[in-house]
């Protein structure tokens, strides 16, 4: 055998090399070492190739996995949202029957054949930023709720009228507020005048 330091034949039982004195044991103890290091890797290198398809798929799927989620919560955060607006307007259109019978309705004293159009028409007419509510009263009447805005003595005044409903679609204008404050059934009496005037021969079609 060789000493792995000078190169010098030496014999294979010997314990140090005759020529460098080198001790001939750590030589192998240190390829031994080496070789079991090299096939470690080998074995991890071997075991990475022969890694079974499904783990190496399940790796590469993970990305992918994550962008579908990604996906799937923003199309159900649209779905979300769409369903909120067409509840909303749900709601509106099931309050809309008691509001359009308003809205499309005529005041006694102003009838349609001599000019005057609906009361929806003649309030969107004269008001800015006009809103009809309904909602169920205290004494268990139905209420179409007005309310819209106007200059009344320079200033500008909100107003909110209430009319109450009867079984036979029948209603009166009953309860007239500027900025909160109740006025009186001459109030409510002068200001439906106006507003029908001021709207007379405007038709909603």
């Amino acid at each position: 055998m060789k000493c792995k330091k000078c190169g010098s034949d030496v014999p294979s039982d010997s314990k140090f090399c005759s020529a460098c004195g080198d001790n001939l044991q750590n030589q192998n103890v240190s390829d031994s070492e080496t070789t079991q290091e090299k096939d470690t890797l080998n074995k991890q290198n071997e075991n990475d190739y022969n890694q079974s398809p499904k783990e190496v798929n399940n790796i590469n799927e993970q990305p992918k996995n994550k962008n579908i989620f990604k996906i799937v919560i923003s199309v159900c955060l649209v779905v979300i949202t769409i369903v909120v607006i067409i509840s909303a307007i749900g709601v509106n259109s099931g309050m809309s029957e008691e509001i359009s019978t308003v809205k499309n309705g005529h005041f006694f004293d102003y009838p349609e054949e001599d000019g005057y159009t609906t009361i929806g028409t003649a309030f969107e007419n004269y008001f800015d930023n006009t809103k009809w509510y309904y909602f169920v009263s205290d004494d268990g009447f139905d209420v179409v709720e007005f309310e819209g805005t106007f200059s009344y003595y320079d200033k500008d005044t909100s107003c909110c009228l209430q009319f109450k409903l009867y079984d036979d679609n029948h209603f009166e204008a009953y309860a007239l507020e500027f900025n909160g404050v109740p006025q009186s059934k001459f109030m409510k009496n002068t200001l439906i005048d106006e507003v029908m005037e001021d709207a007379r021969y405007i038709y909603d079609y």
